[in-house]
């Protein structure tokens, strides 16, 4: 797990073995997190943001909103 932030969208990534290959092993999850201090557009998504999904099939989740994550981590895995 990888857990990024301050880009003012928040994403979610399976990180690939080989990003080339569909089918190729995720090995990670990478979480991203908006910024709490930055003004937002209160808008889900923004618009450079609405093709990204389509030419990127790693992404799991993306939207525009502001706000902070709060995640518990145990061997057992990752609760939001």
């Amino acid at each position: 797990m990888v857990l990024t932030g301050d880009i003012h969208t928040n994403y979610v990534y399976d990180i690939k073995v080989d990003f080339d290959k569909s089918e190729s092993s995720s090995v990670a999850t990478d979480f991203v997190d908006t910024s709490v201090t930055s003004g937002g557009e209160e808008k889900l998504y923004q618009p450079y943001s609405l093709g990204m999904t389509a030419e990127t099939p790693w992404l799991k989740f993306h939207n525009a909103e502001r706000g902070d994550v709060s995640c518990t981590v145990t061997p057992q895995g990752m609760a939001q």
